[in-house]
Parts: structure tokens; C-alpha cells; sequence
């Protein structure tokens, strides 16, 4: 169903929306959480879209709060997407945020240098009701010289010479995941393989013992779930233990590392200047970090890319009779189906966005989802195609916050292809066999069945 004119949600005495129509246009203001009367439209429309029409099932407590994990990726989000790119592509919801929609705009503010990660007044709201937490210094928060600082140790193990030693980890690890899970036709390919490779990746790159992945996976879903995609919502004071304890895992792994001379492993081989100048309980920390940033969003790549391969076998034939087209498809997985759906940025200074001045102090939600899938910038845009040509999906973010370890997922993704296309002459969706993860942040699958033909 198509969105009609926006109208203005009237205030209730709580400072709530009731979801009636307002004979008096209210508005919210782009930079603040509350209802009052748009000085900007006064009795006409604001230039930018502010709610969105009850038609469209946009319906008021869907968008109460944070709480309602904005959007429900468990259900297919493109509809909503494609709804506020054409009619509100730049809204600002109920409680304040600014929604960006746009392939353009998404670019062009994480791009910006004087946006923000968070605002530090933000962080100060969202901690304040809970001891601090190693999450609050990770570079996903960090900005200026701290965020360079990281970003250096960070990288190097992504220099030429590191990734073809990874590779090898890489190719290793893939071969022995596949075939310890045994796919013999019909298979749940999220519990066989697709977690496990980047779990046990991850593992070996960062020098813990594979018997701790448990552990390592139980931290990683409840920062996944309950901090990073709920920050306001009632589970994030209990959740909060969770990045501290992983962070005193991996601070006691370095400390016995540096206490018998052992070299510190591949994706850590830049951490000397972290404790040198922070110390072992922040390189902990950062390390916490790449363990959640380096696999939970792999593991959703690779099976969002065996998904949609699935969907349209043709694909997959034609993979195999040529790899060198196996780039191309992951890119398409990424665009298509990007692991993380939404960032935060934080204007400290007023900015143009779409010809629109937006005042300091905003803070916009980038549907990377959305963005990926702008008509104007990419032809069908909701269709899979090898043979695509324009502008660089945003998968990964871009600026001074674009993911490090970019190269090690796309990687990661390949090595799959090239080790199960030789072995299957084609694969099908098992109907009723997909299941999406609940989660607004990240879009993924919690399983996946497919059949496979040798």
C-alpha cells in the first residue's frame, strides 16, 4: 500500500503520541525527544517528512520508543524501506532520531567528519543508570585522536602480507567445517557451518581456545541483542556485565601471553602500542570488540548469501561454471542483504542533509538496508545480479568508521563459494525454512534449511 501526505501526531498529557489527527499541526523538532508546535511549517507542511500515514500500518506504538527495536528484521523490512525512501526519506520519529533512507544521503553522512559515532551527552543518558561498561571505550564509540589511535593497531593485521597468511587460516578452517557437517541433501546450514566458520576463525586468529566459543558466542548475542540493539530498552542494565566479562577474558589471555613471551596472535599483532599506552584491561576491551565485530556479522553474510543463491538456482550454476564471478556475488549478498541494517551518527554542528539544514545536536539513523537498496542509484534494485555495475554498497559503512576487517569477511564469504560449488551442482530453499533473527541492528538468519544437489 502507498504512503499518503504525512499527517502530525497529537501530544498526550504524558508527552506520548495518541495516534489521533491534530487539528493544530504538530511536529516534532529535529533535535529534540519531545512534541511541540513546528516552528518551521506553523500551519503547513514541514519540507521534510515527520510521521508517516496510518495507511501504511505505521502504526504509533510500533515506533513508541528504542524499545520497539525500531523495526522488526524478523519480518521482511524492504516494504517499509522502500516506503520511507519515496515518501519521508528523511523522518524524524516520534521519540527524535532523524531516519536517512537515501543511498546519497546515508553517504554522504558517513562520510562527514563532524558527525559523530554518539554524542558524549547521550552516552552520559544511556549509562547513567548503570555501573560503566568497557563498551563505552570501543572504537565503534571512539572519536578524533583515541578512534586514530585504535584504528592504526587495528589495521595491521589487514596489511598484503597479513592476508595471505589469513588466507590460509581462512581456506583451513572453511574445508573443515563443510565436511565435519556432513551435508547430505537437505541441511540447516546455520547450525552445520555458517556459524561455525567465523567462530572458529575468529578463534584461531585471536588465540583462544576453541572450547571457550560458547562462552564467546553467549557474550556476543546478548551485546548484540541487548546493547547494541537496545539501548534504551529495560534489558540493557542486566546485559551490561556482558562486554566487561569479555573483556576480563581476554585481558587474562593477553596477560598470560606477555607473562610466558608468547607472541600475541594474527589479529592482535598490533596491540603492543594499545598496552604500551592504555594498558592490558584496555586492550582487553578492544579486543572484546574485534571478537563480536569480527564474526557476528560474518556469520549473517554467509548465510544471507547462501539464501538468496538459494532463491535463484541460476545463480549458482553459473558460479560454478565461472569463480572469477564469485566477488561479484558476495558484493550482492552484502548490498542486498547488508548484516548490519542501521548505524548512528551525531551532528556536533548544524549540516545540510538533501537540501535540508538539520541544527546541531540531531542524531540520524542510517538505514543502511534502505540505502543499499535506493532505486536511484541502483537499477532493480531488489533484484540479485552478477552482471551489476554503479556505485559501492554501503554494507560496510565508509568514512573514518568503515569496517576494518572488510576484507577478512569478504574473504571468509569467497572461500565458502569456491569450497562448496565444485561439490554441489545446485541448491534450493527448503519451503518454510528460513528464519530471521528478531533484531533491528542486524539482519541475519537464526536458520536456514536448504537442499543441495550433487
Amino acid at each position: 500500500m502507498g504512503f499518503t501526505p504525512p499527517w502530525h501526531y497529537r501530544a498526550d498529557r504524558n508527552g506520548g503520541a495518541s495516534g489521533q489527527r491534530s487539528a493544530a499541526p504538530l511536529a516534532l523538532s529535529p533535535h529534540a525527544g519531545s512534541f511541540r508546535r513546528c516552528i518551521r511549517c506553523k500551519s503547513a507542511q514541514p519540507s521534510y517528512r515527520t510521521v508517516m500515514d496510518q495507511e501504511a500500518k505505521l502504526e504509533i506504538d510500533d515506533f513508541r520508543g528504542i524499545g520497539a527495536r525500531y523495526f522488526d528484521s524478523a519480518a521482511d523490512p524492504y516494504p517499509l524501506f522502500d516506503g520511507l525512501r519515496a515518501t519521508a526519506p528523511i523522518w524524524v520519529a516520534p521519540w527524535g532520531d532523524i531516519f536517512l533512507s537515501r543511498y546519497d544521503d546515508v553517504r554522504q553522512v558517513l562520510a562527514d567528519k563532524t558527525l559523530v559515532a554518539m554524542s558524549p551527552q547521550r552516552a552520559i543518558e544511556l549509562w547513567s543508570e548503570m555501573p560503566r561498561s568497557t563498551i563505552n571505550d570501543w572504537m565503534l564509540f571512539g572519536e578524533g585522536h583515541a578512534h586514530r589511535f585504535l584504528h592504526e593497531a587495528f589495521k595491521q593485521p589487514f596489511s598484503p602480507e597479513g592476508m595471505a597468511s589469513l588466507q590460509t587460516v581462512v581456506e583451513e578452517v572453511v574445508r573443515e567445517c563443510v565436511l565435519e557437517g556432513e551435508i547430505d541433501g537437505e541441511c540447516e546450514v546455520v547450525s552445520c557451518f555458517t556459524r561455525s566458520i567465523p567462530e572458529r576463525i575468529i578463534s584461531d586468529l585471536l588465540g583462544f581456545s576453541r572450547e571457550d566459543l560458547p562462552l564467546i558466542r553467549a557474550w556476543s548475542l546478548i551485546i548484540r541483542d541487548d546493547l547494541l540493539d537496545g539501548l534504551f530498552d529495560e534489558t540493557r542494565a542486566a546485559a551490561a556485565a556482558a562486554p566487561d566479562e569479555m573483556a576480563d577474558y581476554f585481558s587474562d589471555s593477553i596477560a598470560r601471553r606477555l607473562r610466558t613471551g608468547a607472541e600475541l596472535p594474527p589479529l592482535l599483532s598490533g596491540f603492543d602500542a594499545i598496552i604500551d599506552r592504555l594498558g592490558i584491561q584496555a586492550a582487553g576491551s578492544d579486543a572484546a570488540f574485534f571478537a563480536l565485530a569480527a564474526h557476528e556479522t560474518t556469520v549473517h553474510l554467509l548465510g544471507n548469501m547462501l539464501y538468496l543463491l538459494a532463491r535463484e538456482p541460476e545463480h549458482w550454476r553459473r558460479l560454478g561454471k565461472d569463480s572469477a564471478l564469485i566477488p561479484k556475488a558476495v558484493g550482492e549478498a552484502l548490498r542486498l542483504e547488508s548484516p548490519v541494517q542501521k548505524l548512528s551518527r551525531f551532528a556536533t554542528e548544524p549540516v545540510v542533509i538533501g537540501g535540508e539544514r538539520i541544527e546541531a545536536g540531531s542524531n540520524f539513523v542510517l538505514l543502511i538496508g534502505a540505502a543499499n537498496r535506493d532505486p536511484d542509484r541502483f537499477a532493480a534494485p531488489h533484484r540479485f545480479d552478477l552482471a551489476r555495475r554503479g556505485p559501492p554498497h554501503l554494507a560496510f559503512g565508509r568514512g573514518l568508521h568503515a569496517c576494518i576487517g572488510r576484507a577478512l569477511a569478504e574473504m571468509e564469504a569467497a572461500a565458502v563459494l569456491r569450497f562448496l560449488l565444485p561439490r554441489w551442482s545446485s541448491v534450493e530453499a527448503v519451503e518454510g525454512g528460513a528464519r530471521w533473527i528478531a533484531n533491528s541492528s542486524f539482519r541475519g538468519l537464526e536458520e536456514l534449511r536448504l537442499r543441495f544437489h550433487a
